[in-house]
């Protein structure tokens, strides 16, 4: 069974990940977003089979994001199941849980304890560490898998150039997730790959490094230093990468 490090997702980080999301809206009016074009799929997939229920698969499902947001997006009958190794994060995700729709279950994305062929739809937004065999195995015939992610800059190109030997590597590019992807049989394959520019508060800023594990060893200074390098105005523009792909079996 391949190993999570998962240690740096204690109880702080899964409060403050909670808090973070609770006070976003749901999607920015400005320009390009890409979670709309994230849920849109499975919206899309839902509005599809309304007369079904249909069931989901929320692979790293950390705090319930996905979950949580899928249930106020849409009343449509489906059964969501997400899962996470981080004991932590599913404990804040079940205290919020307010859906029956929602389940979640402690599970190992590279071992996933679920019959082959078990879900219509499987969404995994941001979670690098799993299997596209074992997403192949458990998805239905016809059944749709999403998967957002960043590329090398991880969402943070001009930070990233800061502290280019501190900042978290990619495990793997586009090309690697193509070629693992190619040794499996979907039929149909989507990849969207963006780069947008976003403004941040140096608040956002400070929450984000210190909720993901993005610098090693991220503190104080290493803010000061992000804030007098790039904030103009009050704020501070960067580059974001993030890709979404698309798979239908």
């Amino acid at each position: 069974m391949k190993k999570y490090n998962i240690d740096y997702y204690n109880e702080e980080k899964a409060k403050m990940r909670k808090k973070y999301f609770a006070d976003k809206s749901l999607f920015s009016e400005k320009g390009i977003d890409t979670n709309r074009i994230f849920f849109n799929y499975i919206l899309d997939e839902l509005k599809k089979n309304s007369k079904k229920t249909l069931k989901i698969l929320d692979l790293g499902t950390g705090t319930g994001y996905v979950p949580k947001t899928l249930c106020q997006l849409t009343k449509n009958k489906f059964k969501i199941i997400g899962i996470d190794l981080a004991k932590e994060m599913l404990a804040v995700a079940e205290k919020g849980k307010q859906d029956k729709r929602i389940n979640y279950k402690l599970a190992n994305n590279f071992k996933l304890p679920f019959k082959n062929g078990s879900f219509d739809i499987i969404t995994n937004k941001l979670s690098t560490q799993f299997s596209f065999k074992e997403v192949y195995r458990v998805l239905k015939k016809d059944g749709i898998f999403i998967f957002k992610e960043y590329g090398e800059f991880k969402g943070f190109k001009e930070i990233k150039k800061i502290f280019n030997q501190r900042f978290k590597k990619s495990n793997k590019s586009i090309d690697d997730y193509l070629k693992e992807i190619e040794k499996n049989n979907y039929k149909e394959i989507i990849l969207q790959r963006f780069l947008i520019k976003r403004d941040y508060k140096l608040s956002e800023i400070e929450n984000i490094f210190y909720m993901a594990n993005l610098i090693e060893n991220f503190k104080k200074l290493d803010l000061q230093k992000i804030k007098s390098k790039l904030m103009k105005n009050s704020t501070i523009r960067i580059t974001s990468d993030p890709f979404i792909i698309f798979l239908r079996k």
